[in-house]
């Protein structure tokens, strides 16, 4: 990986919200700097790891940048470290929230939108990407699913800090959550200490 490459990566908008979080406590010049540090990390990740398999780069595209940030701000605060990240994450998904809230409000979306989800597990969540999904139900009016293996878990855990999964865990929720005629429950996960994460998701109206 090249270090444009590199600077691509963190500066993409995943980590958009988090560096909107840092700016509220650091500097311009301090922020940088902590993103600066973070992208060394990132290249010093991928030159550990050159050959992740193809199917799971569109998930080591987060993992690996996220934990190179995480590094970096345990270098900085390691008191507000994890706090930061979170607070970073919450943002970015309550854009994707809101762009799902959206789109269901017409009733008629509802429907299409759980069966979608059977479609988009085998196309990004399949076993070729670390997952392990079990499909328990999937019609037009609920989702339901275990996922007994995740990358996330096994990447966390790989590069030294698995208390830092439970941000990619809490995405679900917080996007998924408060939706139009929809309820998302979930009762644990992996990063958690379940023997799974779980993901269940019903029409109401």
């Amino acid at each position: 990986m090249r270090e444009k490459d590199a600077r691509e990566m963190m500066n993409s908008t995943y980590l958009r919200e988090t560096h909107s979080v840092l700016l509220e406590t650091y500097s311009r010049e301090e922020t940088d700097r902590i993103f600066e540090d973070a992208e060394k990390e990132l290249l010093r990740i991928e030159q550990k790891y050159p050959n992740v398999p193809k199917a799971q780069r569109r998930h080591v595209s987060r993992i690996f940048p996220t934990v190179a940030l995480y590094r970096a701000l345990l270098q900085v605060d390691a008191d507000q470290a994890m706090a930061i990240v979170e607070e970073g994450f919450r943002r970015r998904c309550e854009t994707i929230n809101k762009s799902y809230q959206k789109m269901l409000k017409p009733p008629f979306m509802r429907s299409f939108f759980l069966r979608m989800w059977n479609f988009g597990t085998k196309m990004m969540f399949g076993e070729d990407a670390g997952f392990e999904p079990v499909i328990l139900k999937h019609t037009g009016k609920e989702y339901r699913m275990d996922m007994m293996a995740c990358p996330y878990v096994a990447w966390t855990a790989e590069l030294g800090c698995p208390e830092l999964c439970h941000v990619f865990c809490d995405n679900d929720v917080y996007s998924y959550s408060n939706l139009p005629g929809i309820s998302f429950i979930r009762k644990g996960t992996l990063a958690g200490g379940r023997d799974r994460c779980d993901f269940y998701l019903k029409r109401n109206t």
